[in-house]
This record gives C-alpha cells, structure tokens and sequence, in this order.
C-alpha cells in the first residue's frame, strides 16, 4: 500500500502541471509584449549569431 491516496497523487500532478501551463503562459505574454515595444519603438535587436569580435585573431607565440 502506498504512503499516499491516489487523490493526493493527482493531485500533486495537477497542480504541477498546472504551474509548468502558467509558466508557459507568462513567457507567451512576455514575449508578445516584447515584440510590441520592440515594434512600437522601431528598435532592432542585434543578430545573435552575428560575431562581435574580429574574425582574425592574432596569434600570440
């Protein structure tokens, strides 16, 4: 026999799930406010994937 009911069981899973749904909502919202501002204030973030540092690095003997 286990240490606790089936009803606490789900309810642990629920309410995990529950959080990890208000997780995903919150980055969802935040991130289509971003945009917006981003948007609204005509600002262009910077390419991630572009380098900030010279391709040729001197190489030091």
């Amino acid at each position: 026999m286990g240490a606790f009911s089936m009803q606490t069981v789900l309810f642990i899973i629920y309410t995990m799930l529950g959080f990890v749904a208000a997780l995903a909502a919150i980055m969802v919202v935040t991130g289509i406010i971003r945009f917006l501002v981003r948007k609204a204030l005509g600002r262009i973030e910077p390419d991630p994937n572009a380098t900030t540092y010279p391709t040729e690095v001197p190489r030091v003997a």
